[in-house]
Order: structure tokens, then C-alpha cells, then sequence
């Protein structure tokens, strides 16, 4: 991977810390270590991370509960649940939860690498559909239960034209425009 990231390790064996901290330190990546759900929540709050790798079964909070926290105040981060009590349940559990994958313990380095990237593409894809839903939302004018879309001038003057026609309450109107102008859109008004 050519990306750098920033990666929060959420574990409470050393042994994690160690050997997957250190590989992804080799890596080029900033690494982050908590030994329990709540410090990782702590430290969640008061940095910018890129990926969140954590552990499932931790005293306290466990990996589902911290899944649940981040998906609810950070949606766009991406976590990765790893365990060395996987099964098929907890993998389809913590997926619908909206992890970005599932890994069990031993982790292989190649399959590491693998999950990384996924969920680097996944957080981009997140925060892209975010951003749309924000531009859209940002343009839209309201007209009645449909929508014309834009920001100009000249759309707030159709907007203007058709609340009149509304208010004149006229018998007929006529609309005249190009095909796929919205016509029907401004009719259902």
C-alpha cells in the first residue's frame, strides 16, 4: 500500500501491540495503541484516525460496542474487527454492525494488507457518498413534494414563476420547454 495511514490498535494483549504495531510502524503507518474500548474511544475523540483495528472480546467495552460507537459519532471511520474467537456469527454480526472487514487471530500479514486497502477504499467511498448528500441538499430549491435542482439565479426565478402560478390559482397554465427540462416536475406542482 503507498497510502500512509493513521491507525488506531485497540487490544488488550501486548503481544498485538507488538507484532502487528511494529509491522504496521514498518510499514510507514502512524500507529496508535489503547489496551481497552473506552481509552479507545478517548483517543478516537481527540485525533483524526484513518482506520481503526480492534480487538472483539476486551474487559469493559468490547469490540461490537466500540463497532456501534464509532458508526454512531464517526461514520466514515473504518473498523476492522479482529479476534482470535472468530466464527462465522460474530463475522456476519460485526459486518452488519458496519465493520469494513473481519480478521482472526494469528493475523496474516498478506490478508493485513489486503483488509487495509479495502477499508481505505470503503472510508473514501463513505465520505464521497457524504459529501454528495450534502451538495444535493445544499442545491435543491423545494417545490411542493417535488424538487428542482440548482443554485443560480435563474432556477430561483422558475421557483419564483411557479409559487405565482400557484397563487393565481389560473384554471391553465402552459409549460413549454425542452425535453428532460422538468416540465412534468413543475405540472405536478
Amino acid at each position: 500500500m503507498d497510502q500512509h495511514l493513521d491507525i488506531l490498535l485497540i487490544d488488550d494483549e501486548d503481544i498485538v501491540h507488538q507484532t502487528i504495531g511494529d509491522y504496521l510502524r514498518e510499514s510507514g503507518h502512524r500507529v496508535g495503541d489503547a489496551q481497552t474500548g473506552a481509552e479507545g474511544i478517548t483517543m478516537i475523540q481527540n485525533n483524526e484516525w484513518d482506520l481503526v483495528l480492534t480487538d472483539i472480546r476486551m474487559p469493559g467495552m468490547d469490540g461490537l460496542s466500540l463497532l456501534s460507537r464509532v458508526q454512531a459519532d464517526h461514520p466514515d471511520l473504518s473498523v476492522v474487527i479482529i479476534t482470535g474467537h472468530g466464527n462465522m456469527d460474530t463475522a456476519v454480526q460485526a459486518l452488519r454492525l458496519g465493520a469494513a472487514d473481519f480478521l482472526t487471530k494469528p493475523i496474516k500479514l498478506l490478508e493485513l494488507d489486503a483488509v487495509l486497502e479495502k477499508a481505505v477504499r470503503l472510508q473514501g467511498l463513505r465520505r464521497e457518498k457524504r459529501l454528495l448528500r450534502e451538495t444535493v441538499g445544499r442545491i435543491q430549491t423545494s417545490v411542493g413534494n417535488r424538487s428542482l435542482i440548482g443554485a443560480g439565479t435563474a432556477i430561483k426565478q422558475v421557483a419564483d414563476q411557479i409559487q405565482q402560478a400557484v397563487e393565481a390559482a389560473c384554471d391553465t397554465i402552459l409549460i413549454t420547454g425542452d425535453t428532460g427540462t422538468g416540465k412534468e416536475v413543475v405540472r405536478r406542482r
